[in-house]
């Protein structure tokens, strides 16, 4: 049997109760949740699209963050991807791959995925959350502020950037 007991930043939480050794044991099941990574290169090194978030955004305001969201119902990653980065950008992404899963500090799982992307991204796109998107260079992670889990990611992508930018030559 399971119930909705609360809602967390947004995510869902479920508890399951399950009868182990004559003892009720509580059990929370988190959805999954997907990101995309949209980067381009240029003059060799490689740029990522992210959301800076809104001044008043509940968990880390005026960070910068990928773009993306939780699963709703039973979607798969894939699934969540597109629907998320369709409401966030009207963009459906076409070319993506699955970089990584991350888990981090009791949030849902997070499937990140990359696509490469040309110069005119930008225009071609409509940033419908937080206060905008802009390009960073991976080699200036530190100079911003990202949220926690988005920086795991992105440092990850960082340190894996040169099998990148050879497959591009």
């Amino acid at each position: 049997m399971s119930q909705r007991i609360k809602t967390l930043f947004d995510v869902q939480i479920l508890a399951f109760y399950t009868q182990r050794n004559n003892k009720y044991m509580v059990e929370l099941k988190k959805p999954k949740g997907s990101s995309l990574i949209p980067y381009k290169i240029t003059n060799g090194k490689i740029y990522v699209f992210l959301q800076q978030r809104t001044k008043n955004a509940p968990r880390y305001p005026g960070f910068l963050g990928l773009f993306g969201g939780s699963a709703k119902n039973e979607e798969n990653t894939e699934d969540t991807l597109i629907r998320e980065i369709d409401e966030e950008l009207k963009y459906i992404p076409k070319k993506h791959i699955l970089f990584g899963e991350y888990y981090y500090d009791g949030f849902y799982p997070l499937s990140a995925f990359i696509e490469k992307i040309d110069e005119n991204f930008q225009d071609r796109v409509t940033v419908c959350e937080g206060d905008g998107g802009l390009f960073i260079c991976l080699d200036d992670l530190n100079n911003y502020s990202i949220t926690p889990v988005n920086l795991i990611v992105l440092r990850d992508f960082h340190s894996r950037q040169l099998e990148f930018l050879k497959n591009t030559k």
